[in-house]
């Protein structure tokens, strides 16, 4: 999907009309050094520009990792190196067990078993 403004308007009249880099869409969520057993996810995610909006929802089963830390993979675009990470609640996700690095992973620290995974990261790609 994508989006068009247009009547931008002056004193004179319409401007143009500008295309936004919009898109929206599902992706498939991986997992990596960490025990899934029988779980599932509904992911989605918003693009606007460079700015995209990841949201993960467990839908079934359960997700243990250790203290060492598990991963979730498949993001639909790749981060930006020194992107920010912003949970739902607008506190940033490394203080929340929640850590998206430049690549296309978000890392989860600390041992952990989960079976009700939801949460949602802005982040930058370039």
């Amino acid at each position: 999907m994508s989006g068009i403004i247009g009547g931008a308007g002056s004193k004179s009249g319409v401007i143009g009309e500008t295309e936004i880099d919009y898109e929206e869409g599902t992706w498939t969520l991986g997992t990596g050094n960490m025990t899934a057993v029988s779980a599932s996810f509904s992911c989605n995610y918003v693009k606007i520009g460079q700015l995209v909006t990841v949201n993960v929802k467990q839908t079934s089963g359960t997700l243990e990792w250790t203290s060492s830390g598990g991963y979730l993979t498949g993001l639909p675009f790749t981060p930006i190196l020194g992107a920010t990470s912003i949970m739902s609640d607008g506190s940033p996700a490394q203080e929340t067990g929640l850590c998206l690095a430049a690549g296309s992973n978000i890392y989860l620290t600390g041992g952990y078993s989960a079976d009700n995974v939801h949460f949602s990261i802005t982040y930058l790609h370039g």
